[in-house]
C-alpha cells in the first residue's frame, strides 16, 4: 500500500516521510515519533515510519524511509485509492516504455523516486509549496470520481518526488544493487535523465554542464573538536583531495548529525576493520588551492555520506 503523507502525534500535524525524517534528527534527545493515517476516515489507524528515525550508517543496505501500512484501513480510505492510481498509472508507462529496468520495481523496498528538487538552503522547505500542500487538499477536499481524477493527474505530474538529497542516495544504492541504473529521473523539472548519468565520479567532475551528484570514496583524516576532513581515494587534476568540515560548521547545524554518526562510525571500526571507508555524495563542485583540492557545497543539506564496512 502507498501512502506518502501521515499525521505524526508527536508533530501535531500532517508531514511526509522526509519531513518526518528531518523533524526527528533536529530534536535535542532522539524519540521516535509515531504515526495515523491522515485520511478522516481512518484517523485512528496506525502507520509506520519506517527508517525514519535511523541514518544511513545504521544498516549496511540503508533502506530509503517510507510510510508503511501497519493496520487495516477503511474501504474508503484515500491511500487506497492513491495506490490503486499508482499501479494503474504504473502498468500503462510500462507498456509503452522500452526496457528492462520496470522489472525490478517491486523489488524496491519504496518507490523509485521520479522527480527531485534540489534541497533548499533556505528556513522555509520546498515541500510546503511544491508537494504536501497540493496532494493534502486532495484528500481533504475531493471526494468519487473527482478525487480519483486529481490522484491520477497528480502522480502523472510529481510521481515520487523527493527534495533530500538522503533519500536520493538511498534510492541509487538500491538500483545499484538491482543493477537498475537505468532508470529515468527528471531533476528540478529542467532536466531528464536516468541514475547512472545523474550520480557521477569526482575523476569526471567538469566533464559537462549538466547537473550532478558527484561521488567518490575516502579514509578517515583527522578530527578537529565535533569537526572532521576526509581524504578521498582518487584524486582531481592530480591534486590531492579532501573534504573539511569545521567545528564551528557542526555545531551551528543540527542537520551534521547524520554525517557525524557516520564518522563516529568510521572512526570505532580502523582497528577491527582498517580498510572500511566511506562513500561521499555532494552537490557542489571543487575547489583547488595551494596544490591541493576539496569539495564545497552549499549546505549540509547537499552533503550525504555512507559507511562502507571491509
Amino acid at each position: 500500500m502507498r501512502i506518502d503523507l501521515a499525521y505524526c502525534e508527536e508533530l501535531d500535524k500532517v508531514v511526509d516521510i522526509e519531513e518526518a525524517r528531518e523533524a526527528f534528527f533536529e530534536q535535542e534527545e532522539y524519540d521516535k515519533f509515531h504515526f495515523l493515517c491522515s485520511d478522516k476516515d481512518c484517523k485512528e489507524v496506525r502507520v509506520t515510519g519506517v527508517n525514519h528515525n535511523k541514518s544511513p550508517e545504521s544498516d549496511r543496505i540503508f533502506k530509503t524511509p517510507h510510510f508503511r501500512e501497519l493496520d487495516k484501513h477503511a474501504d474508503t480510505c484515500v491511500w487506497l485509492e492513491y495506490t490503486k492510481a499508482v499501479e494503474e498509472l504504473k502498468g500503462e508507462r510500462n507498456k509503452k516504455r522500452v526496457g528492462a529496468c520496470n522489472r525490478n520495481q517491486h523489488q524496491l523496498s519504496s518507490p523509485i523516486v521520479e522527480k527531485f528538487y534540489l534541497p533548499s538552503i533556505d528556513v522555509e522547505r520546498i515541500s510546503d509549496k511544491t508537494q504536501s500542500n497540493d496532494l493534502t487538499d486532495i484528500v481533504n477536499n475531493k471526494r468519487g470520481s473527482e478525487r480519483q481524477i486529481a490522484l491520477r493527474n497528480y502522480i502523472r505530474e510529481r510521481g515520487t518526488t523527493s527534495r533530500s538529497l538522503e533519500t536520493l542516495v538511498s534510492c541509487y544504492e538500491e538500483l545499484k544493487e538491482l543493477g537498475a541504473l537505468d532508470e529515468q529521473i527528471d531533476v528540478a523539472g529542467k532536466q531528464r535523465t536516468t541514475f547512472r548519468r545523474l550520480f557521477t565520479s569526482v575523476v569526471h567532475l567538469g566533464s559537462d554542464d549538466r547537473f550532478h551528484v558527484y561521488y567518490g570514496g575516502a579514509k578517515f583524516g583527522k578530527k578537529y573538536g565535533n569537526g572532521f576532513s576526509l581524504i578521498f581515494f582518487d584524486k582531481f587534476e592530480e591534486l590531492p583531495l579532501s573534504l573539511y568540515v569545521s567545528n564551528e560548521d557542526v555545531t551551528s547545524s543540527k542537520r551534521y548529525r547524520l554525517v557525524t554518526s557516520v564518522i563516529d562510525r568510521l572512526i570505532a571500526a580502523k582497528s577491527e576493520n582498517p580498510k572500511s571507508y566511506v562513500n561521499v555524495y555532494w552537490i557542489g563542485g571543487v575547489e583547488k588551492r595551494d596544490n591541493k583540492a576539496s569539495i564545497q557545497f552549499l549546505s549540509p543539506k547537499h552533503l550525504a555520506i555512507r559507511f562502507v564496512p571491509r
